[in-house]
């Protein structure tokens, strides 16, 4: 019995098979030729997490991959992996394209228990990127399978990485006019180029999917392989990756097989990533290792079940930030729980985008973490219509939390006893972050009255000999973003310095001068800077300070009228780092203040 394992990043659902206008044809084809797994769940949201639970059989807080691999996470245990089970079981095992189970070092897939992988030919490919590397890796995928022995079973396992962000930006003949976003994303001509972008990559990755269907078709290999098609998680937009809602943790999973009794149906039952390894095990007639968490799903392919579970669960860990979530879902319901302390979206844990951009620009990452919830799933799929003070519903959420408490505990989660620990060497970004791998450190700077006033009518209300000589020996070289009135208030661009102005009714575009719609505009157009400033006024000093790792404060012995302020901004969040104070007519002190470099909570 040969095991082919057909995957591919980030594309949850969002494909023809279940319904999408997506052009994924050969997903669709294998579907009808296979069984179509409705309600299969991944184990973490995160690329990483997800497919090492799958690939061992264990939650990833069991086998040790609590982030990502290429950030210094790992299992504790590579010979758990599917691929050494299966070596060992006198498998040959060949990987060709993406896995995220280890980092890529050395002879990396040797460690996961692959003798053998293949790799594209260079050759030019009508695109960039991701899907490029696809294109070449299921050709080689392809010739393997026309020229293998075989003589022994075959693991094969074949990632593609094409609908992992960033997507191809070729229209592939798909208007953006005449598509539909997916809830529960808003419809605006930005969200849907992003999709549309998304499709794009879709329909490559499916044709990639396509050349090796076809040749293991060809080949024979379908009168005698578990084949199956799936990905890591739901699709890199808000609310969808690295959430536990079912947008992030609803998966496709497609199954062909020998003595498939299910061929050509659907599963609406529960299923979970972990049933996979198991499963696996009983169609190559293996003993089953006594660590694995999941279920076979042998009796509902030949149907001698309806369902082999009552539940699934589901975590998140690290993934860009620390996130420490947990999750029961049942048929009917399901139950979150939040264990981390920062109070706000955590922005690193979305991947930057189009849709990224339309929500925090609409004040996205003003709102609040959802802490707990509860969501009656027949009544409100989309999982916004939060039932956990709902006096009628309180038997419900109890008997969710014991069960998630139970599996916890026979589990050994981590969380039961703190925070998640994080691996010597490991990376992990700050969670108060605009985005993913954000490297400046963002300064404010400015100068206020002890009552925070910081201008008057577009005016500095004092004029102090020497003041500004602390503005001018920190910006200078450096790039500082400001909004168009306190742009306009200087009245020309400040020399020797890189200058951004926020606007969306004037242009200032000019030598060493640039103008964005938005902060968020501003700060990735700043990601390669080493620090960037912001310089004013009071709306762009409060919209970005909760991104602030520094702030450069003189604060004027007086109080003066004004009706633009500094905001007011909770102390305990920083430390002062230094402090001098000026003597004169109208005394000022200058201060600055770091924020407190905590990874886990960031409260």
């Amino acid at each position: 019995m040969n095991i082919i394992y057909i995957h591919t990043h980030d594309l949850g659902i969002y494909n023809q098979a279940y319904g999408y206008n997506v052009p994924t044809p050969n997903i669709y084809d294998f579907a009808k030729e296979g069984t179509l797994f409705r309600r299969n769940y991944c184990v973490n949201p995160t690329c990483s997490a997800s497919r090492a639970a799958m690939l061992t059989g264990e939650t990833p807080h069991q086998c040790g991959m609590t982030g990502l691999a290429h950030r210094g996470f790992s299992l504790n245990n590579p010979k758990k992996h599917l691929a050494n089970f299966l070596k060992e079981h006198g498998y040959e095992t060949v990987l060709c394209g993406v896995q995220h189970e280890i980092a890529q070092k050395g002879r990396y897939w040797e460690t996961l228990g692959y003798e053998h992988f293949l790799q594209g030919k260079e050759e030019a490919k009508p695109f960039n990127g991701f899907v490029n590397q696809d294109m070449k890796n299921a050709e080689a995928v392809v010739e393997y399978i026309e020229n293998r022995k075989k003589d022994k079973p075959l693991f094969l396992s074949f990632g593609m990485a094409g609908t992992h962000r960033k997507y191809i930006e070729a229209d592939m003949g798909i208007d953006p006019n005449y598509i539909s976003v997916p809830y529960p994303l808003y419809d605006t001509e930005d969200t849907r180029k992003d999709f549309a972008q998304f499709m794009a990559s879709a329909m490559v990755m499916d044709y990639c999917a396509g050349l090796v269907f076809d040749a293991l078709k060809r080949n024979g290999y379908q009168e005698d392989s578990f084949i199956f098609f799936t990905t890591d998680h739901g699709i890199a937009f808000p609310r969808m990756k690295c959430n536990l809602y079912d947008s992030g943790i609803h998966v496709s999973l497609i199954i062909q097989c020998p003595d498939n009794r299910l061929k050509g149906k659907a599963v609406d039952s529960l299923t979970s990533h972990l049933d996979i390894f198991p499963t696996v095990c009983d169609y190559a007639g293996l003993e089953k290792p006594d660590r694995l968490v999941g279920k076979s799903l042998m009796p509902l392919l030949q149907n001698q079940r309806d369902k082999v579970r009552e539940e699934i669960f589901a975590e998140i860990n690290y993934h860009a930030a620390y996130e420490p979530v947990r999750c029961i879902r049942t048929e009917r319901f399901k139950y979150i729980k939040y264990y981390g302390t920062y109070e706000k979206i955590v922005a690193p844990n979305c991947d930057n985008g189009l849709t990224k951009r339309f929500m925090v620009n609409n004040g996205w990452l003003k709102e609040d973490h959802l802490r707990e919830g509860l969501f009656d799933l027949y009544l409100n799929p989309g999982e916004r219509v939060n039932l956990i003070d709902r006096p009628e519903y309180a038997e419900i959420l109890q008997d969710l939390k014991n069960r998630l408490n139970e599996y916890m505990i026979s589990t050994e989660d981590p969380l039961l006893k703190g925070d998640i620990p994080f691996p010597e060497g490991g990376k992990t970004d700050k969670i108060y972050k605009i985005g993913p791998d954000y490297r400046p450190k963002v300064s404010l700077i400015a100068a206020m009255s002890k009552n925070y006033v910081i201008g008057m009518d577009e005016k500095i209300p004092w004029r102090i000999p020497g003041e500004q000589k602390r503005f001018k020996e920190l910006t200078m070289g450096k790039t500082i973003i400001l909004g168009r009135k306190t742009h306009e208030s200087i009245g020309r661009p400040l020399p020797g310095r890189k200058t951004i102005v926020i606007s969306r009714s004037k242009n200032f575009d000019g030598p060493n001068c640039i103008t964005v719609e938005s902060l968020y505009d501003a700060l990735l157009l700043a990601k390669d800077e080493e620090e960037v400033f912001i310089a004013g006024g009071g709306r762009v000093y409060e919209e970005a300070l909760p991104f602030a790792d520094c702030i450069y404060l003189t604060v004027i012995d007086r109080e003066y009228d004004g009706n633009v302020f500094f905001p007011k901004f909770n102390m305990e969040l920083f430390e002062k780092t230094y402090e001098e104070r000026m003597e004169g007519e109208i005394p000022y002190t200058y201060y600055t203040l770091n924020r407190k470099n905590d990874r886990i909570s960031c409260v």
